[in-house]
């Protein structure tokens, strides 16, 4: 069987950086909601909890990337 493609190193390498910076966004988002939430004001807290899922979902897609996951064919 032959082995599955790898994705290169330095693309590896700068996924695992855009994870940290996803994660510290996203540490960030979570603050800002807490704040929203407690001066009860509706469209900052949505704006903050749409922060907040698009910064974990990009953080999940760099930490993909940066273990090497990829689809089979």
């Amino acid at each position: 069987m032959p082995e599955p493609r790898k994705l290169p190193t330095p693309l590896r390498k700068t996924a695992a950086l855009y994870t940290l910076m996803f994660t510290g966004a996203t540490i960030v988002f979570a603050f800002i909601l807490n704040d929203q939430l407690n001066k009860n004001n509706i469209f900052g807290t949505i704006a903050a909890l749409i922060g907040l899922i698009l910064g974990l979902g990009f953080a999940v897609l760099a930490f993909l990337a940066a273990i090497g996951w990829h689809r089979k064919k």
